[in-house]
């Protein structure tokens, strides 16, 4: 289990540096959609929105792989982690193909890319913990 917790450990810092940029959008007047009938700033409110289910997913997965009681390592928690895991993640990487929508620059690329595979790597590190 050391290793899935340094992996996490390795991924925090690019899972915080994603967040904090959402949330900074939830602020921002130039993050705004003036024409949008819903109103302006209900763009603000969905970064800010998205920047807590984000903190909600790490939390989780902090939870689950440091403070989970090894008589309480199942499963069905390692199954929900990943499922909640998994689909936050499939929202970074699907509008790409699905919207062309991405990362805006080269940067903020490589983070996504290092939080992904770190986030991931800790999450198959900790399975058979959870299945022992």
């Amino acid at each position: 289990m050391d290793l899935a917790r340094f992996t996490l450990i390795s991924a925090l810092p690019f899972l915080g540096l994603s967040i904090f940029y959402t949330l900074r959008f939830s602020t921002d007047p130039l993050f705004q959609a003036p024409d949008l009938p819903a109103g302006p700033t209900h763009t603000n409110y969905h970064a800010f929105r998205g920047g807590m289910l984000s903190i909600g997913v790490v939390v989780a997965l902090v939870y689950m792989t440091f403070l989970i009681s090894p008589q309480d390592m199942h499963s069905y928690s390692w199954n929900l982690t990943a499922i909640v895991t998994a689909f936050y993640f499939v929202g970074w990487w699907l509008p790409g193909p699905l919207l062309r929508l991405g990362t805006p620059d080269r940067k903020a690329l490589i983070n996504h890319i290092l939080a992904t595979a770190l986030t991931l790597l800790s999450l198959l590190l900790s399975k058979p913990y959870f299945y022992s």
